[in-house]
């Protein structure tokens, strides 16, 4: 029996994508379907069990040149290999719905961010254009979601704008993967020598960028490292004046970040009060939890609902700085509470909020999608 061929399918993230490659396409793969993943970039390669491509030109930044010529190149990439299922995780692949269902392939759209809020919060548009353009995407969406067999959210808000639109809607949260951090060392000895603490992720100043930096940069004998992409016209301009005891370290490997996570005694999400920002826990204070890192966290109820919970760290209003700064303060001073409030964290990662247990979502939405499973939708 020739097994079932899916492909994912992005511009904007890369192949290494966390949600995309280490936990949907491995465990898709894992479970006997033929996955692609298909991303920007010149790349052929077979890992753990996955086939990622490229689509055969180096990586384009520009947003309108990706949003054209590397769509089209990516579509164009897909078709060929006549897949039963497109697995899209990208709004502005929805307009190459039609030619990928006249393949015959069902379509999955994989919706990571609530579209109209994330619009409101993108500084590169000017703000008196953004409630215009957001009501257009929103628009748009719920059009083009009418021709998706089945929708994949991460949020409870998008959850409940999908829920009634005939399409299927499951949730999949992105919790971390508990094996990705199972050998951790979680050594207090190391991490009150180095006082670091770190932010992972993409950041710009709707994340809180400035707010952290201006906190962090009055503490002494502290570092605050930054692994990820700043979304800034000038990263390291900005990095440069904003103090002496910060320091980015750009895009770092898997292991990179579990290294990183060792060494510091604290990770930050300090995300301000946007609408998209408030809707869910973002996936970095799980990563954190898991590594058994205490969080300093946006006072939102999303959040607290988590870190208040558990006592595994401290929330506060992202727009204090001296807010921020106690409490990055208390967590260097006190490493004994802040040890016991990561090992609660990571106690909660081990019992509940894990990819290994929601993973089943995601193979049960498949198996009902192709006709697999013992049921249908």
């Amino acid at each position: 029996m020739n097994k079932i061929k899916v492909c994912h399918l992005s511009t904007v993230h890369n192949k290494k994508d966390i949600r995309i490659f280490y936990k949907e396409c491995r465990t898709l793969s894992a479970a006997g379907y033929d996955v692609t993943y298909i991303s920007q970039g010149v790349h052929e390669e077979n890992i753990d069990g996955v086939r990622r491509m490229g689509i055969g030109i180096p990586v384009i930044k520009n947003k309108f040149k990706r949003m054209t010529k590397g769509c089209r190149k990516l579509i164009k990439t897909a078709l060929a290999e006549n897949a039963d299922v497109y697995h899209i995780h990208d709004s502005e692949l929805l307009r190459f719905i039609g030619p990928l269902k006249s393949s015959g392939g069902k379509i999955v759209y994989d919706s990571h961010e609530h579209l109209p809020m994330q619009i409101m919060e993108k500084e590169w548009l000017p703000p008196a254009l953004r409630f215009l353009i957001s009501r257009i995407a929103d628009i748009y969406e719920i059009l083009k979601i009418r021709y998706v067999d089945l929708i994949i959210v991460v949020a409870d808000k998008t959850f409940e704008r999908f829920r009634d639109r005939k399409t299927n809607v499951v949730k999949i949260e992105n919790f971390p993967l508990i094996d990705e951090f199972a050998d951790i060392k979680i050594d207090y000895n190391i991490k009150k020598s180095l006082n670091k603490i770190c932010y992972t992720g993409a950041v710009w100043i709707e994340r809180g960028l400035d707010t952290m930096c201006e906190a962090v940069s009055a503490l002494n004998n502290c570092v605050f490292e930054i692994a990820g992409r700043i979304d800034h016209e000038d990263p390291e301009g900005f990095i440069e004046v904003a103090g002496d005891n910060i320091v980015y370290s750009g895009y770092l490997s898997r292991e990179g970040v579990v290294r990183l996570y060792e060494e510091s005694i604290a990770g930050v999400c300090l995300f301000k009060p946007f609408p998209n920002n408030m809707i869910d826990p973002p996936t970095k204070i799980f990563e954190y939890m898991a590594a058994g890192i205490p969080v300093i966290a946006s006072k939102f109820k999303s959040i607290t609902d988590i870190v208040e919970k558990y006592e595994c760290g401290i929330c506060v209003n992202p727009l204090n700085i001296n807010e921020i700064r106690n409490a990055m303060r208390y967590i260097l001073d006190n490493p004994d509470k802040a040890e016991k409030m990561g090992r609660r964290g990571k106690s909660a990662i081990i019992d509940k909020y894990n990819w290994e247990i929601h993973s089943k979502i995601l193979l049960d939405a498949y198996d009902k999608l192709m006709g697999t499973g013992n049921d249908k939708f």
